[in-house]
């Protein structure tokens, strides 16, 4: 059988198969790649099932979604360098000349700019709370083992054990 796509009328061939995916990423429909390429709608939507449209569309993907970071990127750090300048100088506003001055930040619009961004960077790297969880349960093993005068550490499995002192409905 043929690897090129089947077709109405024409073909795409190998050369054009990396086209025809990035047009069809980037904001195409089948519709229109068949268009494209003078190919029917049901042999894009045949394509799209094989393994060579699959592999490249993983590298338009990966491309598209690395150009996304970067972007995102600058937009944080543009957004940080306002915040950061504002909290140094303070806010700007007109004095009654009509001269622009610097007046202090509030303390409750630093403390809303402080949460919402420590809120994103705790979003934007989840593996950060899951060291910190594995540390907190390495402790934990690590009191309930000299609680109970062993040497030893040992990893826990589930929920923490009671220590001594506790009621045994209380959890830990």
């Amino acid at each position: 059988m043929d690897d090129n796509l089947p077709t109405v009328m024409g073909s795409i061939t190998k050369a054009d198969r990396q086209l025809a995916v990035h047009r069809y990423v980037w904001g195409g429909t089948v519709t229109g790649i068949g268009k494209l390429f003078g190919v029917s709608k049901q042999a894009v939507s045949q394509s799209r099932r094989t393994r060579w449209w699959q592999e490249l569309e993983e590298l338009e993907l990966a491309a598209l979604r690395e150009e996304h970071a970067a972007k995102l990127r600058r937009t944080v750090s543009k957004a940080l360098a306002v915040v950061e300048e504002r909290l140094d100088k303070g806010n700007i506003s007109l004095d009654g000349e009509g001269q622009p001055r610097y007046t202090p930040v509030d303390a409750k619009s630093a403390a809303v700019c402080f949460g919402i961004i420590s809120q994103h960077m705790t979003k934007a790297q989840p593996n950060q709370t899951l060291n910190i969880n594995m540390d907190l349960a390495s402790l934990a093993a690590q009191f309930s083992a000299l609680a109970q005068g062993s040497n030893r550490t040992q990893p826990l499995e589930g929920s923490l054990p009671a220590l001594p002192g506790r009621g045994k409905a209380d959890p830990v």
